[in-house]
């Protein structure tokens, strides 16, 4: 595998990841006052983690312009993480 295909894989998995995180987030906080909340809300810090472990990941082989992006979920990841403190 080529490094232009492993920079491109890498921050794909990024994208991805956070796709799934902003979107288990947008249904945990919609559920705030149901009775499964607890369970939700564990299961997005997990994932939450795992993106921020997938961004570190893609940005030791991000070009210039994927590290902005990447610097950017780093920044909404962050914002996730205070909304539900």
């Amino acid at each position: 595998m080529s490094y232009y295909q492993n920079k491109q894989e890498a921050f794909q998995h990024a994208s991805n990841k956070m796709k799934q995180v902003e979107d288990s987030a947008a249904h945990v906080l919609e559920s705030i006052h149901e009775a499964d909340y607890g369970t939700e809300l564990a299961h997005l810090q997990e994932e939450i983690n795992q993106a921020y472990q997938q961004v570190e990941k893609a940005l030791t082989v991000s070009s210039e312009h994927q590290e902005k992006q990447l610097q950017s979920y780093k920044a909404q990841l962050d914002k996730i993480k205070g909304q539900l403190s």
